[in-house]
């Protein structure tokens, strides 16, 4: 590092004095223009203090001691500098008091990125064995972005975890925010799941005190969009010259009937279809999130879905009942659906298991509690986030209260 990026110097901190009416004494590092405070554990009397050259009026024995100390001490910080220099280790205010105060042995350093990857590399052996594919991949998403973020902002590789600072923290989100143009929410998220590297930092004793501390992230509820019968109809009855798309338009439409989640429609077999206590064909599914169970009567709509891919290579040959392509793909052939039938919404798989909750259950009055049931929740709060109630509703039943109110008036 540039020998100009980095200094020493003495102070006297004169609003802290002790009973003696001497003040501490205090050194302070900057490095790249960062710094840091260390206290030496020396006091001094503030009119026997030199000011403008940093250290003691050496016209007292005491003062002259003083001054020796503060010598050796800045020979220390220089041979803390070169040592980490030599080791290749960054070479940072924090990491020079580190090495001063605790010696060469606590110079080891921990990197965030590094331990980000370790963290990972242990989701990933545990995919399947309680932890879901797209729980690594976030934070596999999460990591990148911090990589990013070190190197445009700080122009750095790595940081050692005993930097990370709040402002740090701070720094970090507006640099999502901004940069990244992320919304409130993904920000927020990719936040708590740096927060989760910060927590395990911790619980090795690698940082001390906690970076979020006093930081407080919300958030915000999300409109999430659904297809009014009309529009559902709309997409049920268009013709589609290109097969993949049809395919894509059978799936979304099957998720639609099911309020199945892609992930869970995409390892749907043979397997997961029974005979319901109805005397109908039900779909008895784990959830591949939430791991709850969805205990879901198939409609005839969906049933002739299943039906019409029975003969299909594809799904033979992956033991699975429908055709579903990743889920990007799927995302992208339906935007294309939703141009052609005239629907202006974001069309996403996401978007089936919502009208699936609002469009097709709750608005032919089937029962919050039944409809949870249906989407594997494990709680009715979770539902009402997916289920709305819909104006048609309101009005149906406002009308019946009125008929009802004037029959007993009558």
């Amino acid at each position: 590092m540039d020998r100009r990026t980095f200094s020493i110097m003495f102070f006297i901190r004169r609003t802290r004095l002790r009973k003696n009416l001497e003040a501490p004494v205090l050194m302070r590092i900057t490095v790249n223009g960062e710094r840091t405070d260390v206290s030496i554990q020396r006091t001094i009397l503030p009119e026997q203090w030199n000011s403008d050259r940093g250290c003691a009026i050496a016209n007292t024995r005491f003062g002259k001691e003083l001054n020796q100390c503060l010598d050796q001490i800045r020979l220390q910080i220089y041979q803390c500098h070169q040592e980490l220099m030599l080791r290749n280790l960054p070479v940072t205010a924090a990491a020079i008091k580190t090495a001063f105060l605790h010696g060469a042995e606590d110079t080891e350093v921990h990197t965030l990125l590094d331990l980000y990857r370790e963290h990972n590399a242990n989701l990933k052996t545990s995919i399947d064995k309680g932890v879901s594919r797209a729980t690594y991949i976030r934070h596999e998403t999460s990591r990148r972005n911090l990589e990013r973020f070190l190197h445009d902002v700080y122009q750095r590789e790595d940081i050692n975890l005993k930097e990370i600072t709040h402002v740090f923290v701070k720094d970090y989100e507006t640099y999502l925010r901004t940069i990244r143009n992320c919304n409130n929410n993904s920000t927020v998220k990719y936040i708590k799941n740096f927060g989760k590297i910060v927590k395990e930092a911790m619980n090795r004793d690698w940082i001390q005190a906690n970076p979020f501390r006093n930081i407080r992230f919300h958030l915000e509820e999300v409109d999430k969009p659904f297809l009014s019968q009309g529009e559902l109809n709309k997409i049920m009855t268009r013709e589609f010259a290109i097969t993949r798309i049809a395919q894509v338009r059978d799936v979304f439409v099957f998720c639609c009937f099911t309020g199945l989640a892609f992930i869970d429609v995409k390892t749907l077999t043979a397997k997961d279809l029974h005979q319901g206590v109805d005397g109908n064909l039900w779909i008895r599914k784990q959830r591949n999130k939430s791991k709850q169970w969805a205990h879901i009567p198939l409609l005839p709509d969906a049933r002739l879905i299943i039906d019409q891919y029975r003969s299909n290579l594809q799904c033979q040959r992956k033991g699975v009942l429908l055709p579903v392509l990743s889920n990007q793909k799927m995302n992208a052939y339906l935007k294309e659906i939703a141009d052609l039938c005239g629907i202006q919404k974001n069309l996403t798989t996401h978007c089936a298991r919502h009208t699936f909750a609002t469009t097709v259950t709750l608005a032919n009055k089937i029962s919050m509690e039944s409809v949870s049931k249906m989407l594997g929740h494990s709680s009715l709060a979770m539902t009402m986030k997916y289920a709305r109630i819909l104006d048609s509703t309101i009005g149906l039943e406002m009308s019946q209260l009125a008929e009802k109110m004037k029959s007993q008036i009558s």
